[in-house]
């Protein structure tokens, strides 16, 4: 299992992520939880987001049990994960992620 995390100073962290669920909602899974809003990518890849005033984080999961798999698939979510918060906020986040 593998764990990144990103972490954005916005004050519109809230609305970023409502746009991404109503975006993505025909996509895949996506439900409110209390830790923060989850997207289920894949059967072995989460996104969970949550906000508060100041920040948004993201929180990616990947589950596969194939190392080279799960790298590969971690890569891709978080460029497409950063690439639509970027679209959403109409601003280019120069963040990177953490693992």
């Amino acid at each position: 299992m593998s764990v990144s995390t990103l972490q954005l100073s916005t004050e519109d962290a809230a609305r970023i992520i409502k746009r991404l669920a109503n975006h993505w909602r025909h996509k895949m899974a996506v439900s409110e939880q209390p830790q923060g809003t989850v997207f289920e990518f894949s059967p072995t890849a989460t996104a969970t987001l949550a906000s508060d005033e100041t920040t948004l984080k993201a929180t990616l999961v990947i589950t596969d049990e194939d190392a080279d798999s799960a790298h590969q698939q971690q890569l891709k979510l978080q460029q497409v994960i950063l690439s639509h918060i970027n679209r959403m906020a109409g601003v280019d986040f120069d963040a990177q992620w953490q693992n």
